[in-house]
């Protein structure tokens, strides 16, 4: 093995173990520490709703917390999407959102009342629905 390696992988333990001896520990906060509410600004119900509420009902186990689910629907999502940017920002307020009010809305609505760049913070992505398209059976289609 080439010394400068050596040298490189050994000069980045050391400087670890250093910051681990002269670090000072940090005090561990429990999050949550309170009930989270949560904010689906889709009805109950749909298809939002209910993933999330299967997917907060395994947080809520593993976490050991409860979390409220707030159906805010109205303005193609973006009625809770605003709630959701105008709550402190203190991680006790969470939007479960889709496409349409973090993405599509900004065509369709001259006004949405929140900015979906800089107002929220992605988490995670924890669903993917599939979207379709469909006619009257009776309509007469062409190939």
């Amino acid at each position: 093995m080439n010394f400068c390696i050596i040298r490189r992988h050994l000069g980045g333990a050391v400087m670890a173990w250093a910051a681990m001896i002269c670090g000072v520990p940090a005090k561990a906060q429990t999050y949550p520490a309170r009930p989270v509410t949560v904010i689906v600004p889709f009805a109950g119900g749909s298809a939002s709703d209910v993933v999330t509420r299967i997917m907060l009902d395994r947080m809520g186990k593993t976490l050991g917390q409860t979390f409220i689910v707030d159906n805010r629907p109205g303005g193609g999502g973006n009625i809770g999407t605003a709630m959701g940017a105008r709550a402190a920002p203190d991680g006790y307020t969470l939007v479960m959102s889709t496409v349409g009010p973090l993405a599509a809305n900004r065509t369709l609505f001259k006004s949405l009342g929140y900015d979906p760049e800089n107002d929220f913070t992605p988490i995670s992505l924890f669903a993917i629905l599939p979207n379709v398209i469909v006619i009257n059976a009776s309509c007469r289609r062409r190939r």
